[in-house]
């Protein structure tokens, strides 16, 4: 999927135009480029959450002789997630904690 380039790249973009599509060359210099200083938290959220799931489907799913058909019939409550893997996700992400 093509994401829309905006002024970013350094196109002309008219109101009421079409925005034009990337090409998936466009460069981001330095200059140009500026991370929002609260992405790294982002960061850190989604690979806790990806831990928390990993953890969930190997003490769910690593017995059974067909992990994908175990992984998509899983049903675990929102409380019990939080709770078991959510809270007890560590690592060491960008925000070091």
């Amino acid at each position: 999927m093509q994401h829309i380039c905006l002024n970013d790249f350094r196109f002309n973009y008219t109101e009421g135009m079409p925005h034009p599509l990337c090409t998936g060359n466009e460069k981001l210099t330095r200059r140009k480029y500026r991370q929002d200083s609260k992405i790294q938290f982002v960061y850190d959220t989604v690979y806790a959450m990806a831990y928390a799931l990993n953890k969930l489907l190997e003490d769910e799913c690593s017995n059974q002789t067909n992990f994908r058909t175990c992984a998509a019939k899983l049903k675990i409550d929102g409380e019990r997630f939080y709770k078991e893997y959510i809270l007890n996700v560590s690592f060491t992400g960008n925000c070091n904690i």
